[in-house]
């Protein structure tokens, strides 16, 4: 595996989860909002566990 990728891709996630952290934080009486944040976030969690070969054995979770 290429690790300026793997470096990359954990950078982006590391921003999605600082993002939905924030929304969490200031819209918490909102859930819609942060439902659908997650839901945005969860097809390129999907796809980073599907290109670095995760297969639901280790600690990433859904």
């Amino acid at each position: 595996m290429d690790k300026l990728r793997i470096e990359t891709a954990l950078i982006e996630l590391q921003s999605n989860i600082r993002t939905l952290a924030h929304v969490v934080n200031t819209i918490n009486d909102c859930p819609d909002e942060v439902e659908f944040l997650v839901d945005c976030l969860q097809p390129r969690l999907a796809k980073l566990k599907a290109e670095f070969g995760f297969d639901g054995s280790d600690s990433v979770t859904d």
